[in-house]
């Protein structure tokens, strides 16, 4: 049998290669850190479509080279209000559906785990709406695309390019007049076991299941909801995380840092003068909330710690990395990115 499809260095976890197995020889195992990779069986008859279909992902096509662009958003604000950005993915899914078709995206299933599913109407669409950011099983979900294609169905298929280009590779790279492709600038999935075991603390904290996760929770800000998010517990009640600060390099968790009220909800540190978080500003900030210092002032990006080593806040700005004092003087940059 074959031992090895692709590197795991390159594997994405599509899972094309399980779905063009027509001997069930491959099985999607999760390694150690909680990512999903092919485990090929004793079924194997070494035919190599797995490799072939594997190396087809990457053909590339002369497609919108220099692509059209737009910039749009919902007009309807309650799907802004419950989408991650500007409700656009709802709105080409509800006309989808309205045309008699279906939709394929990204759901949390009843472990709040993420998979691909396909639905057919508007309450459907209500479950792939928002950005999960951790990796989504792909299951056979090209195959149930491909039987709908078949039946002359329309299929608007969302997902991340890797799973766009595994699709297109499963379909031959024919052209389909109803199939319609959205892919996403992705920077990687996050691991579903770090994501899982996060949860759990959660829910054990809070003696209740999770039955709602809320990323980019825009109640409070649109322009701060990046680094908010809701979760909704079985009980009826819910609880806002909304982002962190940092105390001698340990992370601690905030509370309404939308409102400016930076108020320590999770630490057992008595001896804190000054916490050190940020949002698109870095700031110093009283634990109680009494006094706050913005130490470099708001830009288009986003900021993140590195470290605090004595006077000094090590810190990035987009892709620069740069060093200020615990008083906002003597800014230097280290890095350009």
């Amino acid at each position: 049998m074959i031992s090895e499809i692709i590197s795991k260095d390159k594997c994405t976890g599509c899972e094309l290669c399980a779905n063009v197995c027509n001997h069930n020889a491959i099985k999607m195992v999760s390694d150690d850190m909680g990512f999903y990779y092919p485990n090929i069986n004793e079924a194997c008859i070494e035919c190599n479509l797995c490799k072939i279909k594997c190396d087809e992902r990457l053909i590339k096509t002369n497609n919108y080279l220099e692509p059209e662009t737009y910039a749009a958003w919902s007009k309807d604000k309650d799907i802004r209000y419950n989408s991650t950005s500007g409700g656009l993915f709802s709105e080409l899914a509800n006309e989808i559906i309205r045309m008699g078709g279906c939709v394929v995206g990204a759901q949390y299933n009843e472990d709040n785990l993420v998979e691909h599913v396909l639905v057919e109407n508007l309450i459907g669409i209500e479950k792939i709406r928002q950005s999960k950011y951790i990796q989504s099983r792909s299951g056979n979900i090209y195959q149930i695309v491909k039987k709908m294609l078949n039946e002359n169905r329309y299929v608007a298929f969302c997902g991340t390019p890797c799973q766009v280009a595994a699709l297109n590779s499963y379909l031959g790279h024919k052209s389909f007049e109803k199939l319609i492709t959205i892919d996403f600038i992705c920077r990687g999935v996050n691991s579903p076991k770090a994501f899982k075991a996060w949860l759990n603390e959660i829910e054990n904290s809070n003696n209740s299941k999770v039955v709602k996760v809320w990323f980019k929770y825009k109640e409070g800000g649109w322009k701060t909801s990046p680094k908010r998010t809701r979760l909704d517990f079985k009980n009826g009640n819910f609880k806002i995380k909304d982002g962190w600060a940092i105390y001698k390099n340990y992370k601690i968790e905030l509370q309404d840092q939308a409102t400016g009220l930076e108020k320590v909800v999770m630490t057992d540190k008595t001896d804190i003068d000054w916490l050190y978080y940020t949002t698109n500003q870095l700031i110093k900030a009283k634990p109680d909330g009494t006094s706050q210092i913005i130490l470099d002032e708001e830009d288009s990006f986003w900021y993140q710690i590195d470290k605090i080593d004595g006077k000094w806040i090590y810190y990035q700005k987009g892709k620069d990395k740069y060093k200020i004092d615990e008083d906002g003087n003597n800014k230097s940059l280290l890095e350009k990115g």
